[in-house]
């Protein structure tokens, strides 16, 4: 089955027992715009200058999310930096995820049901129509990790991603594991295979979410 990158994120950070995703809030919303702004860029879309986003095509894209994203960036009177953008996309972060799971709901990956807590407050969890899907995604990152296949672009961002915001227990199953694959992505991102743009994408990520926490811990 053919999968954006932004929804293999949510496969893999959906937690099938719990019904939940385990990144936090803030985190995913940054993980998400990551995604969208590194396939709109795969695909041609939009192009870096000099830390700028600038419309590259103005072909219209077949992808709901980016459809909306391309008219928001033509709209602007000037280019804007890339943690301009990953902020603002960060603010419909909610937004965006919805559709997303709207989309793996259609692909028949996902299925959500309404619960209630004390029969009174009512809540959303999730579970995997087709969970093959997730052990593969993860069985590949695993072995991206652990040296027995090799990464593309979008593996090192997924990657970085889910390491930049804690999330690297859906990937390692040891304590020993934990130690090695906090040393491999630490050497997976400094290979000289990495784009630079895939690296200043997770730089602007890790800035913004060091940002949202600070603001947090001093309120």
């Amino acid at each position: 089955m053919d999968l954006s990158l932004k929804e293999k994120l949510l496969i893999v950070l959906l937690d099938p027992e719990k019904g939940r995703f385990i990144m936090e809030q803030t985190r995913m919303t940054n993980a998400i715009s990551a995604c969208i702004i590194f396939e709109m860029k795969e695909q041609g879309i939009i192009d870096f200058n000099q830390n700028r986003i600038s419309v590259r095509s103005f072909k219209f894209p077949k992808d709901t999310i980016h459809q909306e994203i391309l008219k928001k960036l033509k709209a602007g009177n000037k280019e804007r930096k890339l943690s301009f953008w990953l902020m603002k996309l960060s603010w419909r972060g909610g937004h965006y995820r919805k559709s997303i799971i709207s989309n793996l709901q259609s692909k028949q990956v996902i299925g959500k049901e309404r619960k209630y807590f004390i029969n009174i407050i009512p809540y959303t969890r999730y579970f995997f129509i087709n969970i093959n899907l997730r052990r593969k995604n993860i069985e590949h990152l695993r072995a991206v990790v652990f040296n027995s296949a090799t990464p593309v672009q979008e593996d090192f961002l997924l990657l970085g991603l889910i390491s930049v915001a804690n999330a690297n227990r859906v990937i390692y199953r040891s304590r020993e594991e934990k130690k090695l694959m906090k040393e491999r992505i630490k050497e997976l991102l400094s290979d000289a295979m990495v784009d630079k743009d895939v690296l200043l994408i997770l730089k602007r990520v890790k800035e913004a979410i060091q940002a949202s926490s600070a603001i947090i811990s001093g309120i």
